[in-house]
């Protein structure tokens, strides 16, 4: 083979695996800043799946208050004679 072609050939190797480096170096760039931002969700939904947890704790005991007292109204309206209204 004729010097030229060889070194042609070999530019041409050397250009390919120079663009799959580039390639691939730009897609882990992409994917490192994918997974900070899905960190980043990752802790906000964190924080807010707690806070909804403290909320629903909250309402659950309100919930438990409400029911208390609604048992107690109905027993004092059987202890008047009356029967209270279903709901």
């Amino acid at each position: 083979m004729d010097a030229a072609i060889i070194t042609a050939i070999g530019a041409l190797i050397t250009g390919i695996i120079g663009i799959v480096i580039a390639a691939l170096t730009a897609h882990s760039a992409a994917t490192k800043a994918e997974l900070e931002s899905l960190r980043k969700t990752i802790t906000l939904l964190q924080t807010e799946n707690q806070r909804l947890r403290e909320r629903l704790d909250d309402l659950e005991e309100e919930n438990g208050v409400l029911r208390d007292w609604a048992e107690r109204l109905v027993r004092q309206i059987r202890g008047l004679g009356g029967e209270p209204e279903r709901l």
